[in-house]
């Protein structure tokens, strides 16, 4: 199977082998990518194993969605246990130790957190390695103006190429910036 991810809405996809180079249409944006062969997941690289040969960006994705689950509940549940502590008849010995611990671990946990949040968005999608994504050109697609009820909505949407410094594949997502717009008219002349 080949694994790679829609580069209009970001959705994991995954089809036969034969498929490489093919369009396929995403079934949750319904717009048409081509699916990369092995070679564009390795780089073109003689005698170097494709992500998929290696176990894929799958296993270390998985793991790290995991890790951030566990340290998140440890810290969540530092600060219940902190919080709850005197509610629960324990000792003010037993509750200043709780409170003390969690002024450590709380913030410890969220910045672990964010940090492996980091390191799963600058991930290769193909190779899996960490901290490999660079940043190439960002392309304006458009921008959308309607007005509902007296309010002016705009919505601009951009698309940026990343690619992975170690294997060489690329890829893109889009971003979409909706807000409000000023209702400013033409100005006059100024009447004195």
């Amino acid at each position: 199977m080949i694994r790679f991810r829609c580069p209009h809405c970001n959705e994991p996809l995954k089809v036969a082998d034969d498929r490489g180079g093919c369009t396929v249409v995403c079934p949750r944006c319904e717009e048409s990518s081509v699916v990369p062969t092995e070679s564009d997941c390795d780089g073109g690289k003689p005698g170097r194993p494709s992500g998929r040969a290696r176990g894929g960006s799958h296993g270390r994705r998985t793991w790290l969605r995991g890790a951030i689950g566990v340290v998140a509940v440890v810290g969540i549940l530092s600060l219940l246990v902190a919080i709850t502590a005197p509610f629960l008849g324990a000792s003010p010995d037993f509750t200043a130790t709780v409170r003390s611990d969690a002024t450590l671990v709380v913030p410890a946990c969220l910045a672990v957190v964010l940090a492996l949040l980091y390191v799963l968005v600058t991930s290769c999608p193909c190779c899996g390695r960490w901290w490999a994504r660079v940043e190439g050109e960002t392309a304006y697609l458009g921008r959308e103006v309607s007005d509902e009820g007296g309010v002016r909505r705009v919505r601009s949407t951009q698309q940026t190429t990343y690619r992975c410094k170690y294997c060489g594949h690329a890829w893109s997502m889009t971003f979409t910036d909706e807000y409000e717009g000023s209702t400013r008219g033409k100005r006059g002349k100024r009447q004195c």
